[in-house]
């Protein structure tokens, strides 16, 4: 019994020798890989937790008018010469101004200009906003909007444009853009030619409009000395009133499915070309766009 006793405390002592010497020592390049992803980590934790330092504002924007002309948007610093402004483009309905450091502004918009609407106009948010813009609203004085680290400040919605004359700050920033422009495009017609064409281009909230005449197979038309401003482009046929529109339907890809047949209203800024306006929705019901202007 002594003896099978010794053979098992010798067998024993082995085996454990066996799991402390003969384990596998890890590879270094995976203990370098290792560290360097733990680094890594927590490199990753340590940026995403330390809090932004600046906040956003957006809201509705509005206008006393059937459209909603270009705007800035300004945000004013209360406390210091500061501020922040974003462009808007015509009807856009939102607006944004991100990157704001935290603080209290006042928030005002301008009118930026062309077509029917002058520069400069403003409209605030204020305490006749926040009292809904009724008759009875009557105190017109900008109502401070706190911005805070990391988050966006809602509803700020600039649309007072009721208070009297030099109630706000003059618009900041550079002078709305002023001079003239082009529109540029292709042509095209529902046959094997292009007939003769006067294209124009109609000034959006006007009764202002400008025109080139084409000749047969021309592919290409460009109307000069455009006023900036919003326009809409219609090609008519000289012999007649048939005309193709610059229309939701072209960037569709004037398909059966294409069923929108809107102009489109096109930006034009002062010393820009405007490409890609191509009056080719030849397939709009009846009516749908002005009759040609009768020239003198």
């Amino acid at each position: 019994m002594r003896k099978i006793g010794f053979v098992l405390a010798v067998a024993s002592f082995l085996l454990i020798s066996c799991m402390l010497f003969a384990a596998p020592t890890q590879n270094v390049d995976e203990i370098v890989q290792a560290t360097l992803q733990a680094m890594t980590a927590q490199a990753a934790t340590d940026a995403t937790a330390e809090p932004d330092s600046t906040g956003s504002l957006s809201g509705q924007l509005g206008y006393p008018s059937e459209a909603i002309p270009p705007l800035r948007v300004v945000a004013f610093d209360a406390n210091s010469d500061s501020f922040y402004y974003v462009e808007t483009s015509y009807n856009q309905g939102t607006y944004q101004i991100s990157g704001l450091p935290v603080g209290t502004y006042y928030v005002v918009a301008y009118t930026l200009g062309g077509g029917s609407f002058p520069a400069g106009l403003a409209g605030g948010y204020t305490q006749a906003t926040l009292c809904g813009l009724s008759v009875t609203c009557t105190e017109h004085s900008l109502s401070p909007v706190t911005v805070a680290a990391g988050q966006d400040t809602p509803n700020i919605s600039p649309n007072d444009w009721y208070g009297q004359e030099n109630a706000f700050p003059a618009m900041p920033g550079p002078a709305p853009s002023e001079g003239t422009g082009s529109i540029t495009g292709l042509l095209s017609y529902p046959s094997e030619f292009i007939p003769p064409l006067r294209v124009f281009a109609f000034e959006v909230g006007t009764e202002n409009y400008y025109y080139v005449d084409t000749i047969q197979n021309q592919t290409t038309y460009q109307i000069d000395d455009l006023p900036a401003g919003y326009y809409q482009v219609v090609a008519y046929i000289l012999s007649g009133n048939y005309a193709g529109g610059y229309t939701q339907a072209v960037p569709c890809g004037l398909s059966v499915d294409c069923t929108d047949h809107t102009l489109i209203d096109v930006p034009v800024n002062s010393g820009q070309t405007v490409t890609g306006v191509d009056p080719g929705d030849w397939y709009a019901p009846e009516g749908a766009f002005p009759p040609a202007p009768v020239l003198p």
